[in-house]
């Protein structure tokens, strides 16, 4: 009876520590019919490997698609909530959402999550059957949105025929200097 060590249990908490010990315990046995997973490579393979698994479950986590209709998202209690027929289908914390994507027609979205949306940045892109975008959602902060009314606004002015011309200046001078060689 080699290694039998008592232990006095207090709570629940050291009791699921304990079974877990032996657990563990039990799995150091010399049986060589067993092999466990990590035999034979490093450790650090390991520990790569699970911080691949959590990095994948975290993006897949970070985005929200609604593909179904009728679905509907929502917020609840800090979360970003897709719904299918009434019962929830995928829950993401606030703070890790990163972006929206809806891919179908018939589903709503709740003018709080969108106001979410809009405070942080986070894009919400709606998808036509093909898959190509026909609508996105940005906040007014949003680089893209700035860079967009930016260039409409410049579209239609002197500052556009200004632009246009140095565009021009430059790819002609490119091509020259380019067929020269």
């Amino acid at each position: 009876m080699r290694g039998l060590e008592l232990f006095l249990v207090v709570g629940e908490k050291e009791m699921s520590n304990l079974i877990n010990l032996a657990i563990a315990g039990s799995r150091l046995g010399n049986s060589p019919a067993r092999k466990e997973p990590g035999a034979g490579r490093p450790a650090g393979h390991d520990i790569a490997r699970k911080r691949r698994e959590y990095q994948k479950k975290a993006q897949q986590a970070s985005v929200l698609i609604a593909s179904s209709p009728g679905s509907s998202l929502g917020i609840t209690s800090k979360r970003a909530v897709l719904r299918e027929g009434g019962r929830k289908v995928k829950e993401t914390p606030l703070f890790a959402l990163r972006h929206i994507v809806v891919s179908s027609r018939g589903v709503s979205l709740s003018s709080d999550l969108v106001a979410h949306c809009a405070e942080r940045g986070i894009p919400v892109a709606f998808l036509d059957y093909r898959g190509r975008p026909y609508a996105h959602i940005y906040s007014p902060s949003h680089p893209l949105y700035r860079y967009s009314a930016a260039q409409a606004e410049a579209s239609g002015g002197a500052r556009g025929l200004y632009l246009a011309r140095c565009f021009a200046e430059g790819h002609v001078k490119y091509s020259a200097e380019i067929s020269l060689r």
